[in-house]
């Protein structure tokens, strides 16, 4: 049997290289027998060109660290398959019976080079422990378990796997499938010149946009799928331009770890050390200051992650860049950028008088046209649902601006319905399910393969879609949260547990106080979606209150909604009557911008909670703008803050709750609450004491060293607000977590002084 393992990988892999396509070899069978087959053929394979993706053969394949194969091969989890990104590999083993992720299968999809072989191992599909999957535990929130977890993603990969022709199956018990059909197809042979007919395309690109660069300012738009070259491309456009510019070259992205093929391709930029890389948030700061030459070249590589107003920002200010993004794919999906964002650039060029080049890469060069690989996994993980007409990329950049300038809202929509659809009638709707994915992932870049396994299979989500035929129109994604046992509540409130999702109640008990969140039930939308064409003409606004009337007849507390603050995004909740009770304090290092928390009250219940926590929001909000919201956008700023009144907050958070003032410095003092959560009720309670007594932080020659440290700390960082990085100078700490350590300390001091 195990010969037969090793003669089917071989030939699976010799028909492969012949036709430059990609293979997918499935070992079916009990866990211990695939284990020891992956074994088998990993040894025959050369570490540098395997990548094994699973938890249960690190073992298996590094028994000893002195054995040179074992332990240099590249071994991950699934849930750190991202750490692959930007190598290739001529074959891949990946082990469902570790989990089967969705984001880690994309991920994989693209690294296999032509020739290559993908290896899934699992339990038969016919077996129940195909089912019993750890990914599942992903999935549950209280007070669910994996048993409520559904098995469509799982049901739809099997599917995948024994209906692919691109799937060759070995099994324990059967042995090889047969017919297998795709060793018995003839390979489709590469003709002579046919890599160079595969990057002709490519080199078409480097050649015109290093001319248009080095013609004068201009801005380079890239798109392109997987495989396609574009990283490479980018690399070698860069080294061009270090040939004949004397000028560093910025290059930005959400995550450096996948430019890997850039600076393999810029040999010339990295020998001369001529590449700075930079958060798009940092390179906006370094523009600021002015500490970065307009005329040097900014690489953005993908693009549509990156928030719309930091990419004005910098094509406002540089004179040369490229702009690349995926289309589809593991990062997320660009479908929606030239809508998005390539309109109102077409604007700033014009405005500048500068030019604007558009190029789309669509030929493989990794693997020939001809592979099935690549649509197994876009069909599996609806990775390249096609866009309607109006969004397609290949209209090119004058056609994307011409169609994003005339949107215009269309309010007839007589045959719509809006209804609430569960995931069992999606999957029996596929035309629909593929029209809601395609919404979402044009709507939001950052949607990825692991979100339609949410979709499917979160028990606690709950979904309302408007439609119209096979196309959803509109789309809300909403989970059940809340309510927790008292006991759980106590330890979140205290900073010793953050169990998985419930995020609002969580958010409101460990990062407010507010105990008696924890007790509702409360619907959070996660995630709501308008087709382009349909924008403005009260849909989103439909499915909302579509949602408040579910919500009433069950019960609902709350209904609420977290997401990444704008003007345009708040303006539209607050149109919807859910109102700011909380604003994150740490800005996205990728995005600058902060969350915002927003709300509406459903119960009567909930009424005069609802105005509390609103009236403690906007009470420590100055306190906050002093510190941590400092560089908020001012308008954004000032959107929160006009609500101030309706909210019946004059600034002053009310002395009569000093109980639970008392409650929140004492959390903060003997449990785990963050200085966060209890700085502005420390900084109120320093303010009192300081005005009774103008000396009560003197430090004084009676008081021991520890005192000294406290009254130092409570008076710079809490009554003056000084800077983490300031207070740790000055006072001659170790870092930030010996400040919070102290500050702790401190806290118990003041507290057993006062209380």
């Amino acid at each position: 049997m195990t010969t037969s393992i090793l003669t089917t990988y071989t030939r699976l892999r010799e028909h492969a290289l012949r036709g430059n396509v990609r293979a997918c070899l499935w070992l079916t069978g009990e866990a211990q027998w695939t284990l020891a087959s992956a074994v088998l053929i990993a040894k025959q394979i050369p570490n540098k060109y395997l990548a094994v993706v699973s938890d249960r053969l690190v073992g298996a394949l590094r028994p000893d660290e002195s054995d040179t194969f074992n332990s240099s091969v590249v071994i991950v989890s699934p849930q750190r398959a991202e750490r692959l990104l930007g190598q290739e590999f001529s074959c891949v083993i990946y082990d469902c019976v570790s989990g089967v992720n969705p984001d880690a299968l994309g991920q994989i999809s693209g690294l296999i080079a032509g020739g290559g072989v993908l290896i899934i191992l699992s339990e038969p599909p016919s077996c129940s422990l195909f089912f019993e999957d750890p990914e599942k535990q992903r999935l549950t929130v209280y007070p669910y378990t994996e048993k409520d977890v559904a098995n469509h993603f799982l049901e739809r990969f099997a599917l995948a796997l024994m209906d692919s022709p691109v799937v060759t199956r070995h099994d324990q018990v059967h042995g090889l499938s047969e017919p297998s059909l795709f060793l018995n197809t003839p390979s489709q042979e590469s003709e002579p010149g046919t890599k160079a007919v595969q990057c002709a395309e490519q080199d078409k690109f480097v050649k015109s946009a290093t001319q248009a660069l080095l013609d004068g300012p201009c801005a380079v738009v890239l798109t392109a799928a997987r495989g396609r070259g574009k990283s490479a491309a980018i690399g070698m456009v860069v080294d061009e331009w270090c040939k004949q510019k004397n000028l560093p070259v910025y290059i930005s992205a959400p995550n450096e770890k996948a430019l890997i093929s850039v600076y393999q391709f810029a040999e010339l930029a990295r020998e001369n050390k001529r590449f700075q890389f930079h958060l798009p948030t940092d390179l906006v700061k370094r523009c600021n200051q002015g500490s970065i030459e307009p005329e040097a070249l900014l690489v953005i590589d993908e693009a549509a992650a990156v928030p719309a107003h930091l990419l004005q920002h910098l094509a406002q200010y540089f004179t040369h860049i490229i702009f690349s993004t995926t289309t589809q794919g593991y990062e997320g999906n660009g479908q929606g950028f030239l809508l998005r964002f390539v309109s109102q650039l077409a604007c700033i060029q014009e405005s500048h008088g500068q030019a604007l080049h558009f190029y789309q890469l669509s030929q493989p060069i990794r693997w020939s046209p001809f592979d099935g690989l690549e649509p197994f996994f876009n069909r599996l993980l609806l990775m390249d649902s096609k866009s309607d007409q109006k969004d397609d990329l290949s209209l090119g950049v004058n056609r994307a601006v011409e169609l994003a300038c005339s949107v215009r809202p269309s309010h007839d929509h007589p045959t719509e319905a809006c209804v609430k659809v569960s995931a069992d009638w999606l999957v029996a709707n596929p035309a629909i399910l593929d029209s809601l994915f395609r919404l979402l992932t044009e709507a939001h870049y950052r949607t990825t393969p692991g979100d339609l396994r949410i979709l499917l299979d979160s028990p606690n989500l709950h979904m309302w879609i408007t439609y119209c035929g096979d196309e959803v129109v509109a789309a809300c994604l909403v989970a059940e949260e809340g309510p927790l046992p008292a006991s759980l509540v106590t330890d979140i409130w205290q900073g010793r547990r953050r169990p998985r999702g419930h995020l609002i109640p969580q958010l409101l008990v460990s990062q407010v106080g507010f105990k008696e969140a924890g007790t509702l039930k409360v619907l959070r939308i996660i995630r709501i979606a308008t087709r382009v064409n349909k924008r403005r003409s009260g849909h989103a606004s439909q499915l909302i209150q579509s949602i408040k009337g579910y919500a009433r007849l069950h019960s609902i507390d709350l209904l609420g909604a977290a997401f990444s603050a704008t003007p345009q995004l708040l303006r539209f909740w607050e149109q919807n009557n859910l109102r700011p009770i909380r604003v994150g304090l740490q800005a996205d290092p990728v995005t600058g911008s902060f969350s915002l928390l927003v709300a509406e009250p459903l119960s009567p219940t909930v009424f005069s909670d609802y105005e509390r926590w609103r009236s403690y929001f906007y009470g420590q909000l100055a306190f906050q703008r002093q510190d941590w919201l400092a560089s908020m956008d001012p308008e954004l700023f000032q959107m929160i803050s006009s609500d101030k009144a309706d909210a019946g907050a004059d600034g002053v958070w009310d002395i009569s709750k000093a109980d639970f003032e008392q409650a929140l410095i004492i959390g903060f003092a003997e449990h785990f609450r963050s200085y966060e959560s209890t700085a502005f009720v420390l900084h109120r309670l320093l303010e009192q004491l300081s005005k009774n007594n103008p000396h009560f932080l003197t430090i004084s020659t009676d008081d021991d060293e520890p005192v000294k440290l406290y009254k130092g700390l409570l008076d710079l960082r809490v009554l003056q607000q000084e800077t983490e990085a300031a207070v740790i100078k000055r006072l001659s700490l170790t870092g930030q977590k010996m400040l919070i350590k102290n500050l702790r300390q401190a806290a118990a001091w003041l507290a057993k002084l006062v209380f």
